[in-house]
C-alpha cells in the first residue's frame, strides 16, 4: 500500500547511491520530487529511470547557486 508520502531528493553527480536509494521506498511513496542541481554522470538518467513507477513524479533540472535553502523551497514547492 502506498502511504500519502513524497519523497524529495536535491542531488548532484549522485549516480553511485540514487538508484539503491529510491528502490528502497519507491514502492510504498505516493510522490517522488527530484531536483539536480547540475549532475556531470548518469544521475539524470538513473532519476529519469523511475518516472513510470510512482503514481506522481517530478524531475527538474536547475542550477546550484550555494544556497541549500533555495533548492529546498523549489523542490518543496511542487
Amino acid at each position: 500500500k502506498r502511504l500519502p508520502i513524497s519523497f524529495c531528493y536535491i542531488v548532484r553527480n549522485e549516480e553511485e547511491f540514487l538508484k539503491t536509494s529510491i528502490e528502497s521506498s519507491v514502492s510504498w511513496v505516493s510522490e517522488l520530487i527530484l531536483l539536480d542541481s547540475g549532475s556531470t554522470d548518469r544521475t539524470p538518467e538513473i532519476a529519469q529511470s523511475f518516472k513510470d513507477t510512482v503514481p506522481s513524479f517530478i524531475f527538474r533540472e536547475a542550477s546550484w547557486s550555494d544556497d541549500f535553502s533555495k533548492a529546498r523551497n523549489q523542490a518543496a514547492s511542487h
